[in-house]
């Protein structure tokens, strides 16, 4: 949750989504239905914003949008590949010596 902000908070926004969801389908009042369909719209606008933002990111090569985080992606934009390389023997697929 601290890595990636923007993920979190669109997970979040989903999980409160599905519960009014939930409520309003056990027999909640229309209310209900009215808040998940506004989160879900929301849940759109947030999710669209950071596709938007990762991809400027990685076509561009640095940060255009900010999206609240800080790391594993600015290391790779920004740092050497040295850097870059540190954790490769760690990475699924990487076959250490027999």
């Amino acid at each position: 949750m601290l890595g990636k902000p923007l993920i979190a908070a669109i997970l979040l926004l989903a999980a409160l989504r599905t519960l009014f969801a939930a409520v309003y389908e056990l027999g909640g009042g229309r209310g209900y239905e009215h808040v998940a369909g506004w989160l879900a719209l929301a849940i759109f606008v947030v999710a669209i914003y950071g596709g938007l933002a990762f991809l400027l990111e990685d076509a561009l090569g640095r940060r255009v949008l900010p999206v609240c985080g800080a790391g594993g992606s600015r290391e790779a934009v920004e740092g050497d590949l040295s850097e870059q390389l540190t954790r490769v023997g760690d990475e699924a697929g990487v076959r250490h010596t027999l």
